[in-house]
């Protein structure tokens, strides 16, 4: 998953459509991929903020 999620990144940052995986992958797994991610990036996000604060702040948000 880490290693698609890179490839991903990598091709938005890059100049173009991002055709090279569009073209070969179906609309389903298309969707299927888009949803995947979204919901890493809401579990980042999300354990991004946990994670914020000082140790004092962050420990009772851990558990």
């Amino acid at each position: 998953m880490a290693g698609l999620l890179r490839r991903m990144a990598a091709e938005e940052r890059a100049s173009g459509s991002g055709s090279r995986w569009r073209a070969t992958v179906s609309a389903e797994q298309r969707s299927r991929i888009e949803e995947s991610i979204a919901q890493s990036r809401e579990q980042l996000a999300a354990r991004r903020g946990v994670h914020s604060g000082t140790t004092a702040e962050v420990a009772p948000h851990a558990a």
